[in-house]
């Protein structure tokens, strides 16, 4: 079984690589990678920043269960309450740096990557209570 740790870890790595790459530019911006940003009184697994430290990408990972792929409520990135926590932190982060919409969220084990777009803040309530 890989541990939450480990599989964030080694995506930070591979992000970070693809990152630091002076190729991969996206319209024009460098961005840059966090790891345990914290927000509020929480910590958001990863963060992708633009160059106006703008948030961009917040990514909720969780770890491998057993084996084969996971269903688990707390390890799948369909589980509502796994979307729901990467959620929460795109709505701190949309708070904490004044954005009228979260930047784009993300939930992911090292089987299943599953990207949101962002959500206009007049809407949240819809999503989140």
């Amino acid at each position: 079984m890989t541990s939450e740790a480990d599989f964030e870890h080694r995506l930070y790595s591979d992000l970070s690589q693809i990152l630091e790459d002076k190729k991969h530019l996206i319209g024009g911006l460098k961005l840059t990678l966090s790891s345990q940003y914290q927000v509020d009184r929480k910590r958001a697994d990863l963060v992708i920043f633009a160059s106006a430290n703008k948030p961009i990408l917040v990514i909720e990972t969780k770890r491998k269960s057993g084996q084969r792929p996971s269903t688990s409520e707390k390890t799948f990135p369909y589980a509502y309450a796994v979307i729901g926590q990467a959620l929460c932190y795109a709505y701190l982060l949309a708070l904490e740096f004044k954005m009228p919409s979260t930047p784009s969220f993300a939930t992911a084990n090292p089987d299943h990557i599953v990207v949101f777009k962002p959500i206009e803040l007049s809407n949240i309530s819809s999503f989140i209570d």
